[in-house]
């Protein structure tokens, strides 16, 4: 066969024109694979430091909520909870992964959940509510790279809590009902820093020098010679083994206690000194003599606080909640009362203060607020 009948292929090469589209191609799809993947791995760091931010603002919010008491003070201790936030190290504030320290945290209250949030109210009084916000600078990675697309972006995070008023006491409670003085007094005739019977001692004990606390000694209260001693049961039963875990613990099936509710007392003479003396023991501040004083010192975690329900002795039922403070050597011996000092009409279920809200007589909660209470 001649060369003439053969078929040959010949080598091209590519024009410039083609050469540049391919360039053009490879530059477009790399900037958009560039770009995906930048806004896989920004956003998914958007989205950790974000969840972090919410984290520590909600725990900011929640511990600043105790601190609330009605008072210029409160509102002081709550800023400053508020802006520390949580506290599992000695490297506070951090997050980005534990890379950045926060410092945009700014801490606002009110008198109300869903509005009026100012961060220097004109009155303390009745401030329950409060609100932490947190912002932080998360430089981006790959996302710059894309018109438009600042390297440093913004985030931020909000959280709500307050003190909520609850429709009764529960295990978060303590197991004595002291006798209101005068039923019909918002303290229930109790005169804050003096000293009540929170048991009352053997009847044949009560009048006799010692035999009372001083604060119902001075107000001239005669309990009778009944077998009410002063504790009851919450859920916990009436064996001593079960109030000694109910007073140290408060670690029971409660019952759901409000006012008006009869109290169910426990009979016979129980020795509850000893479970005092542990509740006393593990507060991180056994050297205030008051509370004004532990209050002011600001180092306790409250386990020398007791919540009690105020029992009406016309009729045994509860006519409201109320603060103590818890003395050392508080019951003495088993044939002496337990004392313990009037602190507030109305209770804040684990906070070592006195409770913000105007109205008196109630048991409140701290909690998150999620579109309000």
């Amino acid at each position: 066969m001649s060369d003439k009948g053969r078929f040959r292929l010949k080598a091209t090469r590519p024009s410039n024109s083609e050469r540049g589209f391919s360039l053009i191609t490879t530059a477009i799809c790399m900037t958009v694979m560039v770009a995906f993947i930048g806004l896989s791995i920004d956003l998914g760091r958007l989205y950790i430091a974000k969840n972090e931010l919410q984290a520590f603002v909600d725990t900011a919010a929640f511990q600043a909520a105790f601190e609330l008491d009605g008072t210029t003070q409160g509102i002081n201790r709550a800023r400053a909870a508020g802006q520390a936030g949580p506290q599992f190290d000695s490297r506070p504030n951090r997050w980005n992964l534990g890379n950045n320290t926060l410092s945009g945290v700014t801490v606002s209250f009110s008198n109300a959940a869903n509005s009026g949030y100012t961060a220097t109210p004109a009155s303390a009084a009745g401030v329950r509510f409060l609100r932490v916000d947190a912002s932080g600078t998360l430089s981006m990675l790959l996302l710059p790279v894309l018109p438009g697309i600042s390297i440093n972006q913004i985030v931020r995070a909000t959280a709500f809590a307050g003190q909520a008023q609850l429709t009764g006491l529960g295990n978060r409670g303590d197991p004595f009902s002291p006798d209101a003085i005068v039923t019909n007094d918002p303290n229930f005739g109790f005169t804050p820093g003096q000293e009540y019977t929170l048991k009352w001692a053997p009847p044949g004990q009560r009048n006799k020098p010692g035999g009372m606390c001083p604060g119902d000694a001075a107000a001239g209260y005669n309990p009778g010679n009944g077998s009410d001693r002063g504790y009851i049961d919450l859920g916990q039963g009436n064996g001593n083994a079960a109030l000694h875990d109910a007073i140290v613990n408060r670690d029971f099936d409660s019952n759901l206690l409000d006012i008006g509710d009869p109290i169910d007392t426990v009979p016979g003479n129980k020795h509850v000194g000893p479970a005092m003396q542990v509740r006393f023991d593990q507060d991180t501040d056994t050297s205030s003599t008051t509370y004004a004083e532990y209050r002011s010192s600001n180092t306790g975690n409250g386990r020398r606080i007791m919540h009690v329900a105020i029992n009406n002795p016309a009729n045994d039922t509860i006519i409201g909640f109320a603060t103590f403070f818890l003395q050392p050597n508080a019951c003495g011996s088993n044939n002496q009362p337990c004392c313990a000092e009037y602190v507030s009409a109305s209770a804040v279920l684990g906070s070592t203060g006195q409770p913000a809200a105007p109205q008196s007589n109630r048991a409140y909660a701290v909690k998150l607020l999620n579109g309000g209470f």
